[in-house]
C-alpha cells in the first residue's frame, strides 16, 4: 500500500519503525458439511511507536458459504476458498488502517487515491473501531478539517462514522470535509442513522431524538 515495512532480520536500525501492527486471530475455520462454511476473526491494532496511542483498533470479520457442486471439493478448491476469504479480512484490514495513518498525518502520508476510494468488500463488516481521539496534526491544523458535534437523547449513545465507533454522545469529532453516514446505538433504542456535510473550517451540529 505505499508503505515502508520495518521486519525482523530487515536492514532497517531497530526501533525504527513510525507505527506497529500486532493482532490476533479469534476465529478461523472451515466447515464442509452441506455447504462449505468457513468464518475468520481478526483482531488488529495500530499503535503509533513515537507517542506510544493507539490509532486504530478493529476486527475484521468474513463469514461466508457456498455449494461446492456436484463434482464437489478438492484441496486445490478448498485451498482457493479458504485463500480467498482471508484476503478479504486482510485487504478491509489494511484499508482501515492505511486510512486511519492518512488521516492522522496528512503531512507525512501522501497515499495514492486508489487505495482510499477501493469500494468495501461486501460480506466484511469492521466490528469495533475506537480511535477515539483527535491527531496531534489535526489539533495543529484545525483549518484543515471541520468540525461535528453529535448530541442524543437521551445521552450516552454510542456514536459510529460509517462502521467506525468512535464514542459515546454527546461526542465533537474532528473530521476531513465530506458526506459521512453517521449511526447512534443505545440499548432498549432503535439505531438511528442520518447523513451529514462535513464543510473545512466549519462545525456541523447535529442532534438526534432516539426511539423506542
Amino acid at each position: 500500500s505505499g508503505f515502508q515495512t520495518v521486519t525482523e532480520g530487515g536492514k532497517a536500525a531497530a526501533g525504527s519503525a513510525d507505527f506497529e501492527i500486532f493482532g490476533v486471530i479469534r476465529e478461523f475455520s472451515m466447515n464442509i458439511g452441506g455447504r462449505d462454511e468457513v468464518s475468520i476473526v481478526v483482531e488488529t491494532t495500530l499503535r503509533d511507536t513515537r507517542g506510544g496511542g493507539i490509532l486504530w483498533s478493529g476486527a475484521v470479520a468474513e463469514k461466508a458459504d457456498r455449494y461446492a457442486g456436484v463434482t464437489g471439493n478438492t484441496r486445490s478448491s478448498i485451498a482457493r476458498y479458504l485463500s480467498g476469504a482471508l484476503a478479504k479480512v486482510t485487504a478491509k484490514t489494511r484499508d482501515a488502517i492505511g486510512a486511519s495513518i492518512r488521516q492522522t498525518y496528512p503531512e507525512r502520508f501522501d497515499q495514492a487515491a486508489a487505495a482510499a476510494a477501493r469500494d468495501a468488500t461486501p460480506g466484511v463488516t469492521v466490528l469495533v473501531a475506537p480511535p477515539g481521539r483527535m491527531s496531534a496534526s489535526q489539533a495543529a491544523r484545525p483549518g484543515m478539517t471541520g468540525q461535528l458535534a453529535t448530541t442524543t437523547i437521551p445521552a450516552r449513545a454510542k456514536v459510529y462514522v460509517g462502521d467506525v465507533y468512535y464514542g459515546l454522545s454527546p461526542l465533537k469529532l474532528a473530521l476531513e470535509p465530506g458526506i459521512y453516514t453517521i449511526h447512534f446505538k443505545l440499548v432498549a433504542f432503535k439505531t438511528a442513522t442520518e447523513k451529514v456535510s462535513v464543510r473545512q473550517g466549519e462545525t456541523t451540529e447535529l442532534e438526534i431524538r432516539l426511539k423506542r
